[in-house]
């Protein structure tokens, strides 16, 4: 019998309710003896190989490594880090937060527009505020495309351009990466400060933040024009 504190958390109740069909699943063979097997290799024994993939969950991505973009030289580490949690859907948001008991179901509104839950996928992509920001990064390069509200999609769209290849698809993802960062500091001074970041300013600041972090950014790749307007200067 297992025994919870309060009836315990719910990532708790799911961890027990995967220990349960895990051992339920499992059959005993009395002509075999017990030996240690490393799931995450193909012949049982532990490299250290399979650990590093199991480490940046390589199943979860699609046609592209996105760990060799998101763990960039080009941007803070704790940029790179904060994204990382967006794929593993770890940051802070008002959902996570609920589950955690941390706050109340009551406040799980969107911090811009009130209306829907605010999870990780609302939250940098579903919203109208996100959505609009979004939508004017990619005017920015002249970009017409959908936008996936799947964090592993999102990104691997994002940096999966036929006009982006090679080394062009670490330089896109700089932008990225400054989105989703400027997106969760606009929330924050919404929450924290009450003040609300114009889209405008906002998009201007993705622009600096990238720039600041890729100075290489500002010329024009394969047909992608990566252009600065505060760069621009008139020649009367």
């Amino acid at each position: 019998m297992v025994l919870w504190r309060d009836g315990g958390f719910e990532w708790e109740l799911d961890l027990l309710s995967q220990l349960a069909a895990d051992l339920g699943s499992t059959v005993l063979k009395n002509d075999f003896c017990d030996r240690w097997c490393w799931k995450d290799s193909n012949d049982g024994i532990y490299n250290v190989k399979s650990t590093y993939k199991a480490v940046i969950n390589d199943g979860i991505y699609a046609d592209f490594p996105l760990h060799k973009f998101l763990w960039s030289s080009y941007v803070p580490s704790k940029v790179s880090d904060f994204a990382w949690k967006i794929l593993l859907n770890r940051i802070p948001s008002k959902c996570n937060l609920i589950k955690r008991k941390v706050l109340n179901i009551y406040a799980s509104g969107c911090a811009w527009c009130g209306e829907d839950l605010e999870n990780t996928s609302h939250l940098l992509f579903g919203c109208y505020y996100a959505y609009s920001v979004w939508l004017s990064v990619f005017a920015w390069f002249s970009v017409s495309t959908v936008l996936h509200n799947s964090c592993h999609e999102n990104f691997a769209h994002f940096i999966g351009f036929p006009r982006c290849s090679g080394r062009d698809r670490m330089r896109w993802s700089v932008v990225w990466l400054a989105t989703i960062w400027s997106l969760w500091l606009a929330r924050n001074n919404v929450i924290f400060k009450d003040k609300v970041v114009t889209i405008t300013d906002l998009v201007e600041l993705i622009k600096l933040r990238s720039w600041n972090n890729d100075s290489f950014l500002f010329c024009t790749h394969h047909g992608i024009s990566f252009v600065y307007g505060f760069l621009i200067i008139e020649l009367v």
